[in-house]
C-alpha cells in the first residue's frame, strides 16, 4: 500500500500535537476533527508545511479541507510516520485555546488571505457576518494575538 506523504506529515503532527499537550486527536470526536482541522490551518500559515494549504474552504465552523478530513480517517494505518516540528511560537499560540478560539482565528486568517486589501475592521465584520455570536472585542484580540 502506499502512503502518500500528507497522511505520513499529517500523522508526524498529530503526534507533535500530542507530545505537546495541544490535542490528543481521536478522529471519533468532532470537537477533535474540528480543532484538528483549524490547527492544520494555523500551522500551514505560520509556515509549519502539511500540504493541505490550497485545499481549504469555508465552512460553517470556518477553514475546512475535505482532503484533511480523507486522510485523518486514515491515519492510524500510516507505518512510517515523519516527523514534524511544532515551532515554539506555533506551541505558544495555540496550546489550552478552545474551539471557539480556534475557529475564529482560522476564520479572520482565511479572509485575510482571500482579501489582502481589507483593513481589521472589515474582516471582523466579515467574521461577525457568518458568526453573530462572536464578540468584537473577542475577534480584536484575537487578531492581535495573530499578528505576534
Amino acid at each position: 500500500m502506499i502512503i502518500s506523504p500528507h497522511k505520513r506529515k499529517l500523522a508526524g503532527f498529530v503526534e507533535a500535537l500530542k507530545e505537546t499537550s495541544v490535542l490528543d486527536f481521536k478522529v471519533a470526536y468532532f470537537n477533535n476533527r474540528l480543532k484538528l482541522q483549524k490547527l492544520v490551518y494555523l500551522a500551514e500559515a505560520q509556515g509549519i508545511k502539511l500540504g493541505y494549504g490550497n485545499s481549504y474552504n469555508m465552512y460553517i465552523h470556518g477553514p475546512y479541507s475535505p482532503n484533511l478530513a480523507e486522510d485523518y480517517y486514515k491515519i492510524d494505518s500510516v507505518p512510517h510516520v515523519e516527523t514534524v516540528n511544532l515551532t515554539d511560537e506555533f506551541t505558544r499560540l495555540v496550546k489550552g485555546k478552545s474551539e471557539e478560539w480556534l475557529e475564529l482565528a482560522a476564520t479572520a486568517l482565511m479572509i485575510r488571505k482571500r482579501y489582502p486589501e481589507i483593513d481589521e475592521n472589515h474582516i471582523i465584520k466579515l467574521v461577525r457576518s457568518g458568526k453573530p455570536w462572536a464578540e468584537e472585542e473577542t475577534l480584536r484580540a484575537i487578531l492581535a494575538e495573530l499578528r505576534t
